[in-house]
């Protein structure tokens, strides 16, 4: 009988935790969370996201295989293993961005399924390469008629706000992020944005109202009665999903000048300098073949690329100048 190593991040979720055994990764699923995956997973939602490459797979496994395992635990789902963990706060903003775009775009998938998510935690998401993938399998849980977004802040705190960082004020999230792992609060966030940020239609709706209207209803009893008697209907709550889609599609990068963001056109090697180093990198890749290689201070990528075309299966590329990137 197998012992399970507890992944400890995981051990918030009532509905079940995440496990390692052997360089294979185990999800339990208890009785707290198990009807609402089962109602979930009828609707066949969940296969259709794996099929476009949205989630990571699973398959069941027999639960009396593990130690661990109690009254309490239905259902043990084996998902395929991951290549590289990696956290929002070490994101570039377009990998930022690409998770923060998977992410409405699979509760608007789940929607119309009559699914909804539980929360928008921005680790709930990894990347395979550079396409992003959803990880939570326990997220997902029926949509009730006429409810709202209960992940609205945590969606704003943890991808938002961190992009609107970047994209209004040219200063990156990644430091801000790593001291804050819940996000950069809303009402911080209100604080420092520029006046003309702040007016426009999708930061006001998202930001600037919600932030007010906390301020209010703290002090307030009969302004959060009035609100919990609201109802929102579907067809609102998806065209709020839409619309700061469309938003979060166009944020870009200011064009600042970075140290490095003409590496390409400007480096320090000469080119006998550049050849050898191409040829040092194709003739480790061409040997070793490594599974994963990490390119510390990647630049643009040229290097990685050249890894990758002679025998590295995957490259990892660490940098913290966006221009370059």
């Amino acid at each position: 009988m197998a012992r399970l190593e507890a992944v400890q991040g995981s051990y918030r979720d009532p509905s079940g935790q995440v496990f390692l055994h052997n360089s294979r990764v185990f999800r339990t699923i208890t009785k707290h969370g198990y009807d609402d995956f089962k109602t979930v997973e009828a609707t066949g939602f969940l296969t259709d996201l794996v099929d476009k490459g949205f989630l990571v797979p699973w398959r069941d496994v027999d639960k009396d295989d593990f130690e661990q395992t109690n009254d309490n635990v239905v259902r043990i789902l084996e998902h395929t293993p991951l290549p590289f963990i990696s956290y929002p706060f070490e994101w570039s903003f377009s990998a930022l961005k690409d998770a923060a775009l998977l992410h409405l775009d699979v509760h608007i998938m789940a929607l119309a399924k009559g699914v909804t998510l539980s929360d928008a935690s921005a680790f709930n998401i990894q990347f395979i390469g550079v396409k992003p993938i959803f990880i939570d399998h326990l997220s997902f849980r029926p949509y009730q008629d006429g409810e709202f977004w209960n992940g609205h802040r945590q969606y704003c705190e943890q991808f938002l706000n961190p992009l609107l960082l970047q994209s209004q004020m040219g200063i990156p999230h990644n430091a801000w992020y790593r001291g804050s792992p819940e996000g950069i609060p809303s009402a911080s966030m209100t604080s420092v944005l520029p006046f003309l940020s702040r007016i426009k239609p999708q930061v006001m709706t998202n930001l600037v109202l919600p932030v007010w209207f906390d301020r209010r209803s703290g002090s307030n009893s009969e302004v959060s009665k009035s609100v919990a008697d609201k109802r929102l209907p579907l067809s609102s709550f998806r065209n709020m999903l839409v619309g700061l889609r469309k938003f979060i599609a166009s944020l870009k990068l200011p064009e600042n000048t970075t140290v490095w963001k003409e590496y390409a056109e400007n480096t320090s090697y000469g080119n006998d300098e550049t050849k050898n180093k191409k040829y040092f990198i194709q003739k480790f890749c061409s040997t070793v073949k490594p599974e994963t290689l990490w390119d510390i201070g990647c630049n643009t990528g040229e290097y990685s690329k050249v890894a990758l075309e002679t025998g590295a299966k995957m490259a990892i590329g660490f940098e913290y100048d966006t221009g370059a990137l």
